[in-house]
């Protein structure tokens, strides 16, 4: 099958997913402990526990290095009142992580470098929050031949879509559909290798959370992406189809119930309880 002159059957994420039917993503790799997320040992312990692709954000210091972090959690990981973006690379170098016990850990920031160059070959990668420095991010993942295990994503802005529409190297891209007007908008971008599409949405009464729309964007071809991750009871990402519906209530409350709608990938702060589901369910 063609698509924007890409073969789709080349996209490692789609192979992955005909051989295992439901692929898990771990939401910043796993944290417990002493292991952090966003860390190196946090993505070990993500693919022990089972998951196929590990997920994580990255910003970029004032002096152009790139550390893979989420800002915006700086005082609660941290302990500090700056936001990473603002700050060089020797402050940045300087910090240390605190742990799930609230002790002062040995972690410090891991560099994008080392995840790249540690995980190359190993396993598919999401890079999540990131967009506003596409560009010279693109140019760093150059540097290393881990193009086909690289899923860029975004919210739906112009912007980055005529950034990935006019760029030639082909990135693999998965847009952040929050408003259902935005899956079309999205698809009138030809050049862009859209490999699948992420639902979000709070409600069950929105057009976003049918069966219809998750079947109408894998008959594009496209793979269908669900974030089960749980912030808290008023920041529900999917209809409340959720970590905590699939521990309190039983699995088939909440990941069952988004295989049943037909989702490929499901993002989860849990991939060993997933995973375990998941063989029960379709013995993968």
């Amino acid at each position: 099958m063609i698509k924007n002159n890409i073969k789709i059957e080349q996209n490692l994420f789609s192979q992955k997913i005909y051989e295992k039917k439901i692929l898990i993503a771990a939401h910043r790799g796993v944290s417990g402990g002493n292991i952090i997320g966003n860390t190196i040992p946090g993505f070990y312990a993500a693919l022990q526990f089972g998951a196929d692709i590990i997920e994580f954000d990255v910003v970029k210091s004032t002096d152009g290095v790139f550390y893979v972090y989420h800002d915006g959690t700086e005082a609660y990981y941290l302990r500090i009142n700056q936001n990473l973006k603002n700050m060089t690379s020797k402050e940045i170098d300087r910090l240390h992580y605190y742990n799930s016990a609230d002790f002062y850990s040995e972690f410090g920031i891991t560099k994008l470098d080392d995840v790249l160059e540690e995980f190359a070959g190993k396993t598919l990668m999401n890079i999540d929050r990131a967009w506003d420095i596409f560009p010279e991010l693109l140019d760093k993942l150059d540097q290393f031949n881990i193009k086909d295990q690289i899923l860029l994503k975004s919210r739906v802005r112009k912007n980055v879509l005529s950034f990935f529409n006019e760029d030639h190297r082909n990135y693999m891209f998965m847009p952040i559909i929050k408003d259902y007007d935005h899956i079309a908008l999205t698809l009138s971008y030809k050049n862009i290798n859209m490999v699948g599409m992420e639902l979000v949405t709070p409600t069950q009464n929105s057009r976003l959370f049918g069966d219809e729309t998750v079947q109408q964007i894998k008959k594009r071809g496209l793979f269908a992406w669900v974030n089960s991750i749980t912030f808290n009871d008023q920041h529900i990402l999917y209809g409340g189809l959720d970590d905590n519906t699939s521990i309190i209530e039983g699995p088939e409350k909440g990941w069952g119930a988004l295989i049943d709608k037909g989702f490929d990938i499901i993002l989860t702060d849990w991939p060993g309880l997933l995973r375990a589901y998941r063989k029960e369910r379709i013995g993968v």
